[in-house]
């Protein structure tokens, strides 16, 4: 059913213009994120947007299914013929086009005003924010038009053209609003700048505040690029401060020429830079290898690595004692530099640089290209660093740092993660612009994290036992059995571990409860003449229920992940007696919490079943999760043992 959108736009600039009467009396704008999952991609989307073009947009979004056929073959890609109806001059894809149009025009016309007035008054998140939400009403506008598949009108070449110029014109004012605060006030420090002067600065135990006021602001500026803007977005501008200011510094400490009793205070800030650089280059590199070798155009770490080394060299043969400046030069400078710098190429570094060595020889020795050269413990830790400096997740980096060197990263991981506390809450979506609210609502906490991780090693290594290998040390240290008593079905709060397998369990189960979901009437039985007549008929269905949930299982116990099995027969060693699980194993035990997570979760009813469920439905189903919590009673003792032996029979 098509949605009536005559009134969209009206409706965004509605909220516009309450925007701008608030933003007028606060000087304040609010900022909404973009859903976590649709953020970067291919077209680049941002992590953020004005609160008022984030609810235009979800706004757009639901239009967009309803004007849509729900029932489209998807996994073909083909959209419904939508009729024109009578009286109309415009089908609905097309109607929808023309009011996104023009909704998308008030919004840039709402972001150019506020921008405007936010770089008179030097405010860089809003213009961060501003930045962000032009970039969202291109994106959107781009998308729209290839779902759509409507004829390119004039009006919406020209929004696009509108889009594409005030991005360039924003991230231009940001550049140059940013540069010239950094060259003017922050990197002017007259006290500190005095080299000359006899006496030492602050008795040689501080470096220039410039410098510590450079390291905060680069800081500054890369968190709220971070928390604000598109991924790609935020790189360039981070990279073309960062380079230009260094720059800056550089030319000046290369110049200077200190006096005697300066000359600590000099070395102090040499120093100071270099470790900034290198704290900053993981956030605009792709690759940990880039830190080490690197080719003109791959990256800004190119000249980076010039000018940080650069500097070093000057900074050397400004502060080295002047026997070993006279000995380099007896043998030769020319010779010297050579053998120790990089290869007579301008267009790339093949080998650690230097500058990098001489801070942290251990992390970065000398004359290595690649990761590979380097101890486990040094590959991890850059690896995973350069993961966690990126503006948007890098999957690759991701898993590659978690599987690397024999699984160090996730070895160390997991055994921070075995016993951290923490409840597991259902979470909610986030209801921002593209929300994903089957991705979004786990809660990131140490269960969750866990439980990715072993997703990840489940999914990508082909061997069975190294789920086993890696969760079975920590299980059997942390001791915390009391999850896998069969008393203790219903309770959802278990440790990481615990969580993380039945989470790899539960896609093999979602199709039985469906089947059972299916047999369940929308209302609970007609109410007979006696009471006990309905507890009866109702004790009958839900054994029923149960009995079919457990049989389903045994038919699809080969779906159940093998590496789950192998990890859950290696826990079972490990149990005291004094602990029973259902069915007298870990993985029978294992499907049931997955079986009751499911049952006990209405939110996932409704996504396998046709329609969301009734009320009536879902009482039913609590009471047959109730059943789940007691099968150690005796009665389907038959039955779990059957499914025990059809899972471990793989």
């Amino acid at each position: 059913m098509a949605m009536d959108v005559s009134k969209l736009a009206s409706s965004s600039k509605d909220k516009l213009h309450k925007e701008w009467a608030d933003f007028k009396v606060s000087a304040k704008v609010k900022a909404k994120p973009v859903c976590l999952y649709a953020i970067g991609g291919q077209r680049d989307t941002p992590i953020s947007a004005l609160d008022s073009v984030s609810t235009g947009m979800c706004i757009w979004e639901e239009c967009l299914k309803l004007t849509i056929d729900p029932t489209v073959d998807r996994s073909r890609g083909v959209l419904p013929r939508v009729p024109v109806p009578k009286g109309k001059p415009q089908s609905p894809k097309a109607a929808l086009m023309t009011a996104v149009e023009q909704s998308g025009n008030y919004m840039l016309d709402h972001v150019k005003r506020i921008s405007e007035n936010a770089f008179i008054a030097g405010n860089n998140k809003i213009l961060f924010v501003c930045l962000a939400s032009a970039a969202l009403v291109r994106n959107r506008l781009n998308t729209y038009k290839d779902i759509l598949k409507q004829p390119s009108s004039k009006n919406l070449t020209s929004a696009l053209g509108r889009c594409g110029e005030m991005v360039e014109f924003l991230m231009q004012n940001i550049l140059s609003y940013n540069c010239d605060l950094l060259h003017s006030a922050l990197l002017h420090d007259p006290a500190s700048h005095d080299w000359t002067n006899v006496k030492p600065y602050h008795e040689n135990e501080k470096f220039s505040e410039s410098i510590q006021m450079w390291a905060f602001y680069m800081q500054g500026v890369r968190n709220d690029l971070w928390q604000y803007t598109s991924p790609r977005m935020s790189e360039s501008i981070l990279a073309s401060i960062f380079t230009d200011t260094l720059s800056i510094l550089v030319t000046r400490y290369a110049q200077i020429e200190p006096s005697d009793m300066r000359l600590q205070h000099y070395k102090a800030d040499v120093v100071a830079i270099l470790t900034i650089v290198a704290a900053t280059l993981p956030s605009l590199v792709a690759s940990p290898t880039m830190l080490f070798s690197v080719r003109i155009h791959e990256s800004v770490a190119l000249p980076i690595h010039r000018r940080a080394d650069l500097l070093l060299k000057v900074a050397a043969l400004k502060c080295a004692p002047i026997e070993n400046v006279a000995r380099i030069f007896h043998k030769g400078f020319d010779n010297a530099v050579k053998r120790s710098g990089y290869p007579d190429s301008p267009t790339s570094i093949e080998s650690t640089p230097n500058w990098l060595t001489f801070l942290n020889p251990s992390l970065f020795p000398r004359g290595q290209s690649s990761l590979r050269f380097l101890g486990d413990h040094q590959a991890v830790y850059l690896t995973l660093l350069t993961v966690a400096s990126r503006p948007q997740p890098q999957y690759p980096l991701i898993i590659r740092g978690l599987l690397m060197r024999k699984f160090l990263g996730t070895k160390t991981l997991m055994e921070g993660l075995h016993d951290a506390p923490g409840q597991v809450t259902a979470g909610k979506p986030c209801d921002g612009p593209m929300c994903m609210p089957h991705l979004c609502s786990p809660p990131l906490i140490p269960h969750t994290v866990y439980a990715a991780i072993a997703q990840i090693v489940m999914r990508c290594v082909d061997w069975t036992p190294a789920l086993s290998n890696l969760i079975g040390p920590g299980v059997k240290q942390s001791g915390l059995w009391d999850s896998l008593d069969r008393t203790q079905v219903w309770n959802i709060q278990r440790p990481p571990w615990h969580h993380a397998l039945v989470q790899l369990i539960a896609p093999s189960v979602v199709g039985v409860v469906a089947e059972v979901m299916r047999a369940v009437p929308p209302k609970p039985p007609a109410k007979p003449a006696h009471p006990s007549q309905l507890s009866v008929r109702l004790e009958h269905h839900l054994a029923a229920w149960t009995l079919q949930l457990l049989t389903g299982l045994e038919g699809v116990a080969d779906s159940v992940p093998l590496p789950v099995i192998y990890a859950a027969h290696t826990i079972n060693t490990y149990l005291p007696p004094t602990i029973k699980p259902t069915g007298g194993h870990v993985v029978t035990h294992l499907v049931v919490n997955a079986l009751y997570s499911t049952v006990n979760s209405r939110e996932s009813l409704d996504q396998l079943n046709d329609s969301p469920i009734t009320d009536g439905q879902w009482d039913m189903m609590i009471a047959v999760g109730e059943r789940l919590c007691s099968l150690h009673d005796g009665n389907y003792d038959s039955h779990l043992k059957q499914m025990t032996q059809a899972l471990l029979f793989q």
